[in-house]
């Protein structure tokens, strides 16, 4: 069952029933009109017209208009989180056609490479006309072509392997919520007087499994909020209250900026139930809502022009500091580097939280001066605190043909590496998102 959000249908129908679009300068305006009504009328077209109204809106910070400038500030923080959350969206072509010429068509089409096995390439598919997000068409694709979505390359492309998509999906947007399984589980604990609560303990959990766009990495994902559920005699399945046998205290995952410091397009996460009665047969429905730290933006950063000869530089990049301290390039070509990282902000590197150190192996890459990129053959950390750690990275050339996983370099030349020269920081900018999410009809245990 493909599922579409009702945020997207609302999204859909208002754009087919919409009037020609103002002008955002116009609109911007009328921010200060003495009309409340009109004032808040224009601030809605504003919102909906996403990143087209961002220029006039960004020119009203400086509006002689308390009042616009006041309702531009408002604006402008929430268009831009939508806007840089927004999904790739792609148009379905009625007709006949092969998956390789599909996948082809969908790449150009959304900026991501769209790969598929040989053996699937020539598969028919049957399609209709639609405008979508480009991971609901590969899902409906894959429906047909008998193929689902890969995970666990580490790099920035989409693959099509074979399988059948989930059951049990829902889209919100960039994003996509997968119904996994339904876990059930019986405890009896002979220690406990006979008769008592806790002598006997059910518990039910919901396996779910979050995606999201190549150019939207998940970095962590918190603790599902289920608002409803319910099984089908219309029995609430909400996990215990406080006070009740299975009652948790409410512990939750905690996530943090830079999550568990590894990018991915998937992560799994589980929601807690509780079964009533045993004549229950299926979940009728469930609603809820999932927390996940998002990578929006990543931004390279030289921390050096020739690392062979680097040794004792430093290199400040925001509130985190590089000192590389010792510098080796063995007969092989693969360079080990040893550095001194610090981080001194308040956003990271504080406390017990460590996953900005986690994230430096994906955040620190050798180039060569093309901008080719070595292989990251592993790393040590050591001496290390709370905002502090000494780091040792060996990198060494990659074997021809190679893909290697990260953000790609769209103004790298093809070919073998050359000579190391750039080591390369890549600053993530981060923002916590909340995915909704409904399911129908999910078989019980």
């Amino acid at each position: 069952m493909v599922v579409v959000s009702s945020g997207f249908l609302l999204m859909a129908l208002c754009a087919a029933c919409a009037q020609p679009p103002a002008d955002p300068k116009v609109l911007v305006e009328s921010l200060g009109d003495n009309d409340f009504d009109k004032r808040q009328s224009a601030e809605s077209h504003l919102k909906n017209m996403g990143s087209q109204a961002l220029p006039a809106l960004i020119a009203g910070r400086a509006h002689a208009d308390p009042e616009i400038r006041r309702r531009v500030e408002l604006i402008i923080p929430a268009l831009e989180q939508s806007v840089r959350l927004a999904p790739r969206m792609v148009d379905m072509k009625a007709g006949d056609f092969s998956l390789k010429d599909i996948l082809k068509d969908l790449s150009a089409q959304s900026g991501y490479t769209i790969e598929t096995w040989p053996n699937l390439q020539d598969r028919p598919v049957q399609l209709k006309a639609g405008r979508m997000p480009v991971i609901m068409a590969l899902e409906l694709i894959g429906r047909q072509a008998g193929c689902t979505l890969q995970q666990g390359f580490g790099d920035d492309r989409l693959r099509l392997g074979q399988g059948q998509p989930p059951e049990h999906s829902w889209f919100d947007g960039a994003f996509r919520v997968s119904a996994t399984n339904v876990q059930q589980f019986r405890n009896i604990d002979l220690n406990q007087a006979l008769g008592t609560a806790t002598r006997r303990t059910d518990s039910m959990t919901l396996g779910l499994n979050l995606n999201s766009e190549p150019r939207l990495p998940l970095l962590g994902v918190g603790e599902p909020r289920l608002s409803l559920a319910i099984d089908n005699l219309d029995q609430s399945l909400l996990g215990p209250m406080p006070g009740e046998p299975g009652w948790t205290g409410g512990a939750t995952r905690h996530i943090s900026r830079y999550g568990n410091g590894y990018r991915s397009q998937s992560q799994g996460f589980s929601a807690a139930m509780r079964r009533v009665s045993e004549r229950s047969t299926h979940i009728k429905l469930i609603r809820g809502s999932v927390s996940c730290v998002v990578l929006v933006d990543q931004k390279p950063v030289p921390l050096t022009q020739d690392i062979l000869k680097a040794k004792g530089q430093t290199a400040v990049v925001g509130t985190t500091s590089f000192t590389i301290e010792e510098v080796q390039e063995t007969p092989a070509k693969a360079v080990t580097v040893r550095l001194a990282v610090k981080e001194s902000g308040k956003d990271g590197g504080t406390g017990s939280d460590y996953t900005w150190l986690n994230s430096m192996y994906q955040r620190l890459e050798l180039h060569d001066a093309q901008g080719r990129r070595f292989m990251n053959q592993g790393s040590s950390w050591g001496n290390s605190g709370p905002n502090f750690a000494q780091l040792t990275f060996t990198f060494a050339p990659p074997p021809p043909g190679a893909i290697l996983p990260g953000p790609a370099n769209p103004n790298a030349p093809k070919g073998p590496v050359g000579p190391p020269a750039r080591l390369v920081y890549t600053v993530w900018d981060t923002l916590e998102h909340v995915v909704a999410f409904e399911f129908r009809d999910l078989p019980l245990p």
